[in-house]
C-alpha cells in the first residue's frame, strides 16, 4: 500500500520534471531571443563586466559578458550592413595564463616539492632511529639469557 503510494507519486513527480524541462527547452530566452528575419553574432571578446554592471543580465551568471550584435536579413537570406540592435549576454571567459599565475603555480608546486621531500626524510629517519632502538632492545634481552 505505502509502496504503491510512493511509486504513483514518484511517477508523478518525475512526469511533472520531464514536462517542465520540455517547457524550459522549447521557450527561447527572452534576452537572445531572434525573429526569423535577423541574425545574431557575437562582435567582441567576453570580458569582466564592471562594478556597475554586476547587476544586469548579462553579469549575473558568471561576472563576464560578451557584445552581440544583430542584422537584418534581406531577401535571399544575405545579412545586410545595418545593424538591427546590439545586446549583451552572458559568455565564458577563455583561460589564459599571465606571467603572474604561472610564477605563483611554479612556487606553490615547488614549495610543496619541499615539504614532501623533508617530512619523508624526517620520517625516514625517525623510522631508522626506532628500528635501531627495537634492534638493541632485542639484542639486549636476548644476549643476557643464556640458557
Amino acid at each position: 500500500m505505502i509502496t504503491t503510494k510512493i511509486r504513483s507519486r514518484s511517477i508523478l513527480l518525475l512526469l511533472l520534471l520531464i514536462i517542465t524541462l520540455l517547457c524550459l527547452c522549447l521557450l527561447p530566452s527572452l534576452q537572445g531571443a531572434t525573429t526569423t528575419d535577423e541574425r545574431c553574432k557575437p562582435s567582441g571578446t567576453c570580458v569582466r563586466c564592471t562594478p556597475s554592471e554586476k547587476s544586469g543580465v548579462s553579469c549575473i551568471d558568471n561576472g563576464y559578458h560578451q557584445r552581440v550584435e544583430c542584422y537584418q536579413l534581406v531577401s535571399g537570406g544575405v545579412i545586410s550592413k545595418n545593424m538591427t540592435r546590439q545586446y549583451y549576454q552572458s559568455c565564458e571567459p577563455e583561460i589564459f595564463y599571465t606571467d603572474q599565475s604561472t610564477r605563483v603555480f611554479v612556487i606553490f608546486e615547488v614549495s610543496l616539492l619541499v615539504v614532501v621531500v623533508s617530512v619523508g626524510f624526517f620520517f625516514y629517519r625517525r623510522k631508522r632511529h626506532l628500528f635501531n632502538e627495537a634492534q638493541q632492545r632485542y639484542t639486549r634481552l636476548t644476549s643476557g639469557r643464556q640458557d
